[in-house]
């Protein structure tokens, strides 16, 4: 192991390992590998040139990615007729693009040292680099940590984002510092800062949920096979089914129950209207509201092929009055899988990949109010996205819900890495987060992080919950968002370089 530690290249790649191995399916245990791996990250890095950073960069992100998403080779096979090496060519590349952001971390870190910046800030400097690169799954290094959220209650003022800026920091400061007893008690404060914050800051968020008012709501997991879906044979008993849980979930006391992602199987206006129809959202013997998934009508985008049908991936409400409101859409869409990337730059891609239609993005956020809640809708992999989240936290809700369709990834470990990746939503926001998933993982978050309540996985059930309607102002992170931490670490930077160069 001494042997293996002394190459960086190998280092930074025993790194990325560790960091996957933080996040499930591994232990909860484990989340001390997810520091542990940023250190050996920044040692890797440090007095490293800007080809050997970049190279280690890549190593971290490769290695990370591989064992994160090894649950993409068997997908592919499940739901395409690619061979399995195919498969398994598709998993690599997948993870050396993901593991390409790192690879940038450490070309920033190389030239922040070449300009003499010290470790900390220069690694800080490339972790915020890669955060705010385009990435099909937007992890950070601070993810592991919505297993212990005491350790995430800062990021309603700096996001999570703003936390992994920290534990860079953190890492940095060790690395450089850990043979003086200054930098081992900068290091030691720096880790306990983040679970101090907690520890004063809980009991009154705590304080804030058990004042609000409640609202009993049925979370509807009706475990449709990911294919079944779009079958139009299958559209009538996919809402029998969704009634019958309904029904139950009603006759256990549910106010409002809330459907997954594109669960209603029929095409609605966009605008809203009437709840008619044989097959309608609120029939069956149901009686009270019902927040849904469903695909609404959009028009179709310039530069598209004549007589396509397009939709948006959309929420609505259909309340006890028959009433169907105006759909939120979908903001951002997930690319390839709902969108081609630069189809709405370049036309012609968007028709040769897109020839009878396909998903728009919603224009702007779109709140689902019903009897004193105001549901702000992240749909699908929006959980994940601060930007979306933000976005739609302005608007004011005192309730966010997921609605989210994993079905795709069976029972690989998948579904709780993105209810990893959701948490922190709920703590930015300061708000309950409800996740409506089709076939897992359903749950109750609350506005400190903590999982409540959770259904078993890949059964049809229902959850009962009752999250508080929270009425607080906007967090400092929702109205500033990526400015409260990106601001302090350039002046962090500029202070500390020019300490650096004093005589």
């Amino acid at each position: 192991m001494r042997r293996l530690l002394r190459s960086e290249t190998a280092r930074a790649a025993l790194g990325g390992l560790l960091l996957a191995a933080s996040a499930p399916p591994f232990p909860p245990a484990f989340i001390v590998c997810a520091f542990l791996s940023v250190v050996l990250l920044a040692s890797a890095l440090e007095g490293a040139t800007l080809r050997q950073s970049a190279v280690r960069g890549l190593f971290f992100g490769l290695f990370c990615n591989l064992v994160a998403m090894s649950f993409v080779p068997s997908t592919i096979t499940r739901f395409t007729d690619l061979p399995l090496a195919a498969a398994i060519l598709g998993w690599l590349l997948l993870s050396l693009g993901q593991g390409a952001v790192w690879a940038v971390c450490g070309f920033v870190t190389g030239v922040g040292r070449r300009l003499r910046v010290p470790l900390a800030p220069a690694f800080a400097l490339g972790v915020a680099v890669s955060m705010l690169l385009p990435s099909l799954f937007p992890w950070t290094i601070a993810a592991p940590f919505a297993r212990a959220p005491i350790f995430l209650q800062l990021a309603e003022v700096i996001g999570e984002r703003g936390v992994a800026i920290w534990i860079a920091i953190t890492a940095g400061t060790f690395v450089a510092g850990y043979r003086t007893l200054r930098g081992r008690a900068l290091t030691a404060a720096a880790v306990v800062a983040l679970p101090i914050y907690g520890l004063v800051r809980m009991p009154a968020v705590d304080r804030a949920r058990a004042a609000a008012p409640t609202k009993t709501v049925a979370l509807i997991q009706q475990a449709i096979a990911p294919k079944e879906r779009w079958k139009a044979d299958q559209a009538a008993s996919i809402v029998v089914k969704l009634w019958t849980l309904t029904r139950l979930a009603e006759e256990q006391g549910a106010e409002l129950s809330i459907w997954p992602e594109a669960a209603y199987p029929y095409i609605l206006p966009h605008h809203g209207g009437r709840d008619g129809g044989a097959f309608r959202i609120r029939g069956g013997g149901v009686q009270g509201d019902v927040l849904t998934g469903v695909l609404t009508e959009a028009p179709a985008p310039e530069g598209s092929e004549p007589g396509s049908h397009w939709h948006y991936n959309a929420a609505t409400l259909a309340d006890r009055a028959g009433n169907v409101a105006p759909a939120a859409a979908k903001l951002e869409l997930l690319a390839f899988g709902e969108v081609v990337p630069l189809g709405d730059r370049i036309p012609a891609l968007r028709r040769m990949f897109s020839r009878g239609g396909g998903l728009v993005p919603g224009p702007a956020p779109v709140l689902l109010s019903a009897g004193g809640m105001r549901a702000g809708i992240l749909n699908c992999y929006e959980d994940t996205l601060p930007s979306v989240s933000r976005r739609v936290a302005r608007e004011n809700p005192n309730l966010l819900v997921n609605l989210t369709n994993d079905a795709w990834f069976g029972a690989s470990a998948e579904p709780e890495l993105h209810l990893l990746e959701s948490i922190p939503r709920a703590i930015e926001a300061r708000r309950d987060l409800l996740r409506a998933v089709n076939t897992g993982v359903t749950v109750h978050i609350d506005a400190l992080g903590r999982v409540v309540a959770r259904a078993p996985r890949e059964v049809a059930t229902f959850l009962m919950v009752k999250p508080a309607l929270i009425e607080s102002p906007p967090t400092l992170y929702t109205r500033f968002g990526d400015w409260t931490w990106g601001v302090p670490l350039l002046l962090f930077a500029i202070a500390s370089t020019l300490h650096a160069r004093r005589p």
